[in-house]
């Protein structure tokens, strides 16, 4: 496996996996689904909408705001975002294909005109100090390879008063793990190149967000809403992972089918987080 820690971002996303399963599964979007507890008989794509909608009015902004999407993957969040709530979205990603795709998708949504895709890494961003009324990630600082400096750029793009909004997961630190669980969060975490996982504990955000110069930092444990997700993914990937362990095949060539079996036996250790934070007035 490639020691550049971006290039494993890369190489996990070209995996056969990940270049057909989240177009199949999730008509291209690359974060879980929200499920309202008072809605039954959600589709997955429903629940995907309502996931971005959650964002959409997590950030809370009038519509015009400039928003940064990072890590805007194919861009659909970006664009539920531009259409549904007006904000002005400029997204960026490492991957080339993402940015072209979510381009093509912004132009036949008629979003042109609110967004705006560049390829590039969130941890050195092109744009000028206060440029941003908000910063989003969702469920990609995780793939951070130093979440500190990303976060510092995050700072020093947002206006004075603006808002970040964190959809992202946090886990059991690993010694307080069983041993069959901390081997398989460990090798998903390799696999998927979720380089900042194993430093997001359980409540651990309020202080890495206050050592980064944010404040009112407060943390929503959303788990029980993308439950029912996660339940399905288990659901389709039982049999290619009873056959795929039965004849041998290294787990890293499938490791969402890993995620979607053997984290979810151990989902104890795992919280979906809604994470917000402001950068101070001055």
């Amino acid at each position: 496996m490639p020691e550049d820690p971006k290039q494993r971002i890369i190489d996990y996303y070209h995996t056969r996996e990940s270049l057909w399963g989240y177009p199949l599964v999730l008509g291209g979007a690359k974060h879980f689904g929200y499920y309202p507890p008072e809605v039954a008989g959600l589709s997955m794509r429903q629940a995907l909408r309502i996931m971005e909608d959650v964002m959409g009015r997590t950030i809370g902004l009038p519509p015009s705001a400039k928003v940064l999407d990072a890590g805007s993957g194919m861009g659909r969040v970006a664009v539920y975002l531009a259409k549904h709530f007006g904000y002005q979205v400029e997204g960026i990603d490492l991957l080339e294909f993402n940015v072209n795709e979510a381009r093509r998708f912004s132009k036949r949504s008629n979003a042109g005109g609110r967004t705006n895709f560049h390829a590039g890494d969130y941890s050195r961003l092109p744009f000028a100090d206060r440029t941003f009324d908000a910063v989003y990630t969702m469920e990609t600082l995780v793939h951070a390879p130093d979440f500190r400096a990303t976060l510092a750029e995050f700072r020093r793009v947002l206006k004075p008063g603006g808002r970040l909004v964190l959809f992202e997961y946090t886990i059991t630190p690993y010694a307080d793990m069983e041993p069959g669980a901390r081997r398989s969060y460990q090798a998903v975490i390799e696999g998927t190149a979720m380089h900042a996982l194993p430093e997001f504990a359980h409540d651990s955000f309020p202080g890495h967000l206050s050592a980064s110069g944010f404040t009112n930092p407060v943390v929503i444990d959303a788990t029980d809403r993308m439950l029912p997700m996660w339940r399905r993914f288990n659901q389709l990937a039982m049999v290619p992972y009873t056959v795929l362990k039965r004849t041998g095949v290294h787990q890293s060539r499938y490791i969402n089918t890993v995620f979607s079996i053997e984290w979810f036996r151990y989902r104890q250790h795992f919280r979906y987080n809604l994470v917000t934070a402001r950068k101070p007035e001055r």
